[in-house]
């Protein structure tokens, strides 16, 4: 239809006749829409096998390794106890050991260090005269037992608001009388706490154990005394 046709003109007719024609003489376009749905259902059945296959991969698998290492898993620290690493087990012992003495002097209102800076000011304890130390000096003096994350600053700091400390203008703390009075209570639920941890454990085995681990360390190259 060229631009000077005019609507219901001879050639518009003509041209609509010629469109129908041609549409008349393509066959029909075939209907999708099931052949989607079933290879929809097709994808979504192989989807829930493949899962169904996996899991059952995976439960097999576990199954089987438990079957193969559950006499690995089942032995017990006493099982070839020769060959069971030092290192580890002391290295365990010692994290199992500060975690329990820790939780149990903070259910009585006070940290390890707390008590610490305490027994090393105390002339009846740790230190052998009574006299002042700094902070630096205090960490120095427990460089073989105190932990990277212990603020021996700060937890004098707390001492000196109980008044179981004080600093004199040289930043040397001294213990008070409060604070030796609370030292000595303190230390009267060490035997309580110690009976928990030696629970099942005779004396002799005990000694016999620090002797071996003495012994270790002397292999090693460290002090043992």
């Amino acid at each position: 239809m060229t631009p000077e046709s005019r609507a219901g003109s001879p050639e518009e007719e003509i041209f609509r006749d010629a469109l129908h024609r041609t549409a008349d003489a393509l066959p029909p376009l075939p209907d999708l829409v099931p052949d989607a749905v079933r290879e929809g259902e097709r994808r979504r059945v192989r989807s829930r096998g493949l899962a169904v296959a996996g899991t059952f991969v995976a439960v097999t698998a576990v199954t089987l390794g438990l079957a193969l290492l559950g006499p690995l898993l089942r032995q017990t620290p006493d099982t070839e106890p020769a060959a069971q690493p030092a290192a580890y087990w002391t290295g365990v012992a010692y994290e199992a050991l500060i975690a329990f003495i820790r939780e149990r002097q903070a259910e009585l209102g006070f940290t390890q260090p707390q008590f610490w800076l305490l027994r090393n000011l105390s002339a009846n304890d740790l230190s052998p005269d009574g006299r002042g130390l700094t902070v630096a000096e205090l960490q120095q003096a427990m460089s073989t037992y105190i932990r990277f994350e212990d603020d021996l600053a700060a937890e004098s700091e707390v001492l000196v608001e109980r008044g179981w400390l004080t600093r004199d203008e040289d930043g040397r703390l001294w213990i008070t009388e409060a604070g030796e009075e609370a030292r000595a209570g303190l230390k009267r639920h060490a035997p309580g706490i110690r009976a928990r941890v030696h629970q099942g454990i005779d004396d002799a085995d005990y000694v016999t154990a620090l002797k071996v681990l003495r012994q270790m360390i002397r292999n090693t190259g460290g002090s043992a005394d």
